[in-house]
């Protein structure tokens, strides 16, 4: 019975930090194609204006399927709270060098009460650039830069070409229930990079297949890991510069 308790408070969590949305934005409805071929940044951006542009909560929906994204960053601020829903697969371009240097491949900036969840994937196709790292160029697959109270919940992270997730200068941000993927013969992929931010919490993060037997915490403060599977002992966690 009482073993049951840590569960049931992380389910109340979950519930309770998902918005009530009262508005709507099916990506495909603004022309996103689930093809995994045509260029369907565009109606990402689209869809994701009207969301933050929305007086009442509002969701951005990714039904299944596969989404060709290049760069993309989603800024705020926004009217209310957003719900980022993605059940499918989002992919970037085979040719890593179509991204440009920019460093990120999707990106969430100055957005407060905004929640990333689904049952989806996001794909960062990083072999091609692994065979290749004397470029100079990398991307994270998801950064949050200046956000405020966010969560991110139940994604499949793999094969990002530097980072899976990247958190920089972000308040009061949760990660449950996420998988990270890399195969083995991904170099160095860090799986999470976390800085200059204040109450980070991270809990029921699964990793899998990395290939450095690294955790590195550099000034940390107070960060919180709870349930994180790590069956291979070749994780690695990057954090610095953390205040609780």
């Amino acid at each position: 019975m009482f073993k049951l308790m840590p569960t049931c408070v992380i389910l109340l969590f979950l519930i309770a930090s998902l918005p009530s949305t009262n508005a709507a934005y099916n990506v495909v409805s603004f022309g996103a194609k689930l093809d995994g071929q045509s260029d369907s940044t565009l109606p990402f951006l689209r869809a994701w204006m009207a969301a933050c542009n929305s007086v009442a909560p509002a969701m951005v929906y990714v039904p299944r399927g596969t989404f060709l994204i290049k760069n993309a960053v989603f800024s705020g601020p926004c009217k209310n709270r957003i719900l980022f829903q993605i059940q499918g697969t989002l992919v970037a371009p085979w040719d890593y060098r179509s991204l440009g240097n920019s460093g990120f491949w999707i990106l969430f900036q100055k957005v407060s009460r905004l929640t990333v969840s689904g049952g989806g994937t996001v794909d960062g196709r990083g072999a091609g650039f692994w065979a290749c790292r004397r470029t100079g160029m990398f991307l994270r697959s998801i950064t949050f830069l200046w956000c405020n109270n966010i969560v991110l919940s139940g994604l499949t992270s793999i094969k990002s070409q530097l980072s899976h997730f990247a958190i920089a200068r972000c308040n009061n941000l949760r990660i449950q229930n996420v998988r990270i993927i890399a195969p083995s013969n991904s170099p160095n992929t860090d799986g999470i990079i976390v800085q200059d931010s204040t109450m980070f919490f991270s809990i029921s993060i699964y990793l899998e297949t990395f290939v450095r037997a690294t955790i590195k915490r550099n000034k940390c403060k107070a960060v919180l890991r709870k349930g994180i599977n790590e069956p291979w002992r070749d994780n690695h966690i990057a954090a610095k510069s953390l205040k609780y």
